[in-house]
């Protein structure tokens, strides 16, 4: 049986890929081992809140370049952009990684484009764990995720979903992720990879979805590694909302209040979002909209800007929310059991929305959306008679995922660790089909 004294946790990417990792962080710290994060600097902060050391994992000038940008949001352009950060990190987290800590009692976690803790496992014989916070980033033939310039449509014949699925990553992925990839492994010493994104992502010691089976089942052509965890959820801690908040939400209590957010990582206000709270207001609503770029905007009778906001108690104040897809958002407004409407622009954002869609949990809009498209939208969520029997459903679906992060960390751990935590879930999926 492994036995590890430290683990270090590798997190590359946006607040949405990393934050997470500060909950599962903590988790294994309850567990009695030294965790320490390495990650974005911007993030630093979360860790240490949470008890947690932190390490920069480098290459902050690129990730400054990359994620403050605008081409990481676009559909077409944002896959190049991000693996421009994703490989410089690889390189520096990796000489950090095998300058700090030895192998042996040191395990490493990491997400799923963390490369250098692959590259740590690989060369240097570390133990490793690869988390995936989202379905979307796992090829499959058999349930092939929603990407967003163009998806493979679930009713094809395997055969060519397969074919499909390889040419994708033969002429689009790999001409753009392996070079970079490969180039760090060269000064190292180690042989070129190709199917970078199908394969050599995924640890092949232990993959861990860190979501519910109930969201995404596994396909027949997931890793046969891969175990289900759930949503690494912030543990809930009775946050009071700020007094600007709550004053607000007792303003005009005739009309409801939207939360609409396009997710912390976008510098700028999304356009969809602007559009959005027109959309909003014109339907009768208020507005309470979360976002970086909070500051330059005024606030009036009836829009509520702000650059953060706790949305574990906030969600549960307002009568939906509109948002960006993100993983996190959206598992958090389910355990709030508020109504969603997702409306993703990039990344994973159009499979997760699909799924909540697919479940009925949620509704799927479009960045597309003219302001008068969202004020007939936003009409119908508030108006849904289903609405108190989704909240319900959501509840009970989401009963155990307070307890995801820690269901996480046992996984991580080892083969050992008890693979069959979430038998709840799946148990409760059963009931509520039947």
């Amino acid at each position: 049986m492994e036995s590890f004294n430290r683990v270090v946790i590798c997190a590359a990417g946006s607040g949405g890929d990393v934050l997470p990792f500060v909950e599962i962080g903590a988790a294994l710290s309850r567990r009695g081992l030294q965790v320490t994060m390495l990650g974005p600097d911007r993030y630093r902060a979360h860790a240490d809140s949470r008890g947690l050391d932190f390490e920069s994992m480098g290459a902050e000038d690129v990730f400054e370049d990359v994620f403050d940008g605008e081409e990481v949001w676009d559909p077409k352009k944002g896959t190049a952009a991000a693996w421009r950060y994703y490989t410089a990190a690889m390189r520096s987290g990796h000489e950090l990684i095998a300058h700090r800590w030895s192998p042996g009692r040191t395990l490493l976690v990491s997400s799923s484009f963390a490369l250098a803790a692959r590259l740590a496992e690989e060369r240097d014989g570390f133990a490793n764990a690869t988390v995936h916070l989202s379905p979307s980033v796992i090829f499959s033939a058999v349930s092939p995720p929603r990407w967003p310039a163009a998806s493979i449509p679930a009713e094809w014949p395997l055969w060519l979903k397969k074919g499909t699925l390889s040419v994708v990553e033969r002429l689009a992925l790999d001409p753009v992720i392996a070079p970079g990839v490969n180039k760090v492994r060269a000064r190292l010493g180690l042989k070129p990879v190709s199917q970078v994104f199908s394969r050599w992502i995924h640890s092949p010691r232990r993959v861990v979805y860190a979501f519910p089976t109930w969201f995404a089942p596994a396909a027949a052509d997931w890793p046969q590694q891969g175990v289900h965890g759930g949503f690494p959820l912030q543990q809930q801690r009775g946050v009071a909302l700020p007094r600007t908040v709550s004053d607000f939400l007792a303003m005009r209590p005739d009309k409801p209040t939207i939360l609409i957010t396009a997710g912390t990582a976008v510098a700028n206000v999304s356009g969809w979002m602007s559009r959005c709270i027109l959309g909003a207001l014109a339907a009768g609503a208020k507005v309470i909209a979360v976002g970086p770029a909070a500051t330059a905007q005024s606030c009036d009778a009836d829009v509520l800007w702000l650059r953060f906001a706790p949305f574990e108690t906030l969600l549960r104040r307002v009568s939906l929310v509109v948002h960006h897809g993100g993983i996190g958002t959206m598992a958090e407004a389910l355990r709030s059991g508020v109504h969603q409407l997702a409306v993703p622009s990039a990344h994973d954002q159009f499979d997760n929305a699909h799924r909540l869609a697919r479940e009925g949990l949620g509704e799927m809009g479009s960045a597309a959306w003219s302001a008068g498209e969202f004020a007939t939208a936003i009409s119908r969520a508030l108006t849904d008679i289903q609405n108190e029997m989704r909240r319900l459903r959501c509840r009970r679906m989401m009963e155990e995922q307070d307890r995801g992060a820690d269901t996480v960390a046992a996984l991580v751990l080892g083969p050992e660790a008890p693979a069959s935590a979430h038998e709840g879930a799946t148990s409760l999926v059963t009931s509520l089909a039947g």
